[in-house]
């Protein structure tokens, strides 16, 4: 018998008694389910879905994105290039195809719905952000 008091029924001390031998793993010898178990049949609540944003915010992130995150890089780049040429040649490649995919292509599927402001703002952003591409390339591709 099972010294516990805290089990509700009586296990017995068998060593040939054993879950796996009646294929059910996660059933205890008392017919309870496991806590494992059970918490893997506990309903998941479904993902959060993404907030469609309107242009202006959509606008704002990548600006912020860009300013926060990628422009420190660029610069700590363009300072401090790597000496060895393959990390460089590889730094550079990452951090401009990077660019490329996160912000400029992210800028030109902005709809800006006929507003000047909009359109400007876009404007300026992939301007700013081709400046400092070329930048890179004049750092990047010096051998």
């Amino acid at each position: 018998m099972v010294s516990s008091p805290s089990l509700a029924c009586r296990l017995p001390r068998s060593p040939t008694w054993r879950t796996e031998s009646v294929g059910l793993p996660w059933v205890t010898p008392c017919g309870l389910k496991s806590a494992q178990h059970q918490q893997q049949q506990q309903p998941q609540a479904p993902p959060a879905k993404p907030v469609k944003l309107g242009p202006r915010e959509t606008l704002d992130a990548l600006a912020s994105r860009f300013h926060t995150e990628f422009v420190p890089q660029c610069i700590s780049f363009i300072n401090n290039p790597p000496a060895d040429q393959k990390t460089k040649d590889f730094d550079y490649k990452k951090l401009s195809e990077t660019i490329l995919a996160q912000i400029i292509l992210k800028l030109d599927a902005v709809e800006t719905e006929g507003d000047d402001g909009l359109r400007m703002k876009r404007r300026e952003l992939v301007k700013e952000t081709q400046a400092m591409l070329n930048s890179l390339d004049r750092v990047g591709k010096t051998g």
